[in-house]
């Protein structure tokens, strides 16, 4: 499969028009596809295209689609009408092991931490052409993003979709660099001005005050809790391509529209970092969900081998949320019903 799209901004007519030609002139079959109805970054697309073929469903789609096309049938397709789509919102907590102090804009320090927030934050909280209509979709209310930061000195960063993408955007930084990011996470946490904790400062408690301040404010409330771990099971992937999970009828009943995703930096996949800081915060929000009787569960979204994890993670179920085929309830309620209990990592 050759995947031609536009860098940027879309392709224009005349690029579509050569691409055809050149198509036709080679016998080579062309077919348009889309990954939804929500407008995202080239990098966007890209990350979830890999995602999606790290699951040998590109091929066999493209497949299916090229004989729908060739027999003149129509094109099934799961995407919601912008018109009855319900709202979403998807609150990330992403756990970095390195104090907020150490967040820092100099090329020498740019490790890859730093490279993994720039990330996180953009597949969290940018869109293409949010800036032009976050207006309007906060007038609408359809899908809403929020990013907390948790550092391990206890300092927690809140950054919200339209406020810290607006400011941005502001400054005509509507696509920033990673420099023009990392300046104004810093100006975040100096406007902030977290409190000191010493080294006995509370997770627990840290972990409660969060995990009900994501609820009070989530636009949408939060029906499901997911934790990222490298090791668990992905049934979310399963029911999101299974044909039997169609929403329609009883089963909008079991769609998760609010989301509290745990992402843990820290934890590198395939590894375990027992005394780590940031992992115990990582089971303390966990526990402090399940507290709040959230549905509570732990899921492995990327393939193994990927150096990008985290953002790959929040890009995948972030495309979950707007196709409205986020069914984590019903992986929690499978698993309450079987009795079966997986070990947790310390």
């Amino acid at each position: 499969v050759c995947l031609f799209l536009g860098a940027v901004r879309d392709m224009t007519a005349q690029e579509n028009s050569v691409l055809e030609s050149v198509c036709d002139r080679e016998n080579v079959p062309l077919v348009g596809v889309r990954f939804g109805m929500v407008p995202e970054f080239t990098s966007k697309i890209l990350s979830l295209l890999a995602f999606h073929h790290s699951y040998q469903v590109i091929g066999p789609a493209v497949e299916r689609l090229l004989v729908n096309t060739q027999n003149g049938d129509r094109v099934p397709t799961n995407d919601v009408s912008q018109e009855t789509a319900p709202s979403t919102c998807l609150n990330v907590i992403c756990i970095m092991p390195l104090s907020s102090r150490d967040v820092s804009v100099a090329l020498e320090k740019r490790d890859r931490l730093h490279w993994c927030m720039v990330r996180v934050i953009v597949c969290s909280l940018w869109r293409s052409k949010l800036a032009s209509t976050t207006l309007k979709s906060v007038q609408r209310n359809d899908h809403s993003n929020a990013l907390y930061f948790v550092f391990e000195d206890g300092v927690i960063i809140h950054l919200g979709e339209a406020d810290f993408v607006t400011k941005l955007a502001s400054k005509h930084h509507a696509a920033p660099s990673e420099y023009q990011i990392l300046t104004a996470l810093v100006q975040e946490i100096q406007e902030n001005k977290p409190l000191e904790y010493d080294g006995n400062w509370s997770k627990k408690k840290l972990a409660r005050g969060l995990v009900k301040n994501v609820v009070n404010n989530s636009p949408v409330p939060v029906s499901s809790t997911i934790g990222v771990e490298s090791g668990a099971s992905n049934e979310i992937v399963s029911q999101f391509y299974g044909k039997d999970m169609e929403v329609s009828g009883s089963s909008v009943n079991f769609v998760d529209h609010g989301i509290l995703m745990i992402v843990d930096a820290a934890s590198p996949r395939g590894h375990k970092e027992a005394k780590c800081k940031a992992r115990k915060i990582y089971r303390e929000l966990l526990s402090a969900s399940r507290k709040l009787d959230i549905p509570t569960i732990e899921q492995s979204l990327v393939q193994g081998g990927c150096q990008d994890w985290e953002a790959a993670s929040i890009v995948a179920l972030q495309h979950f949320c707007y196709q409205s085929r986020v069914f984590a309830s019903q992986c929690q309620s499978k698993a309450s019903s079987s009795g079966t209990k997986r070990k947790h990592p310390t």
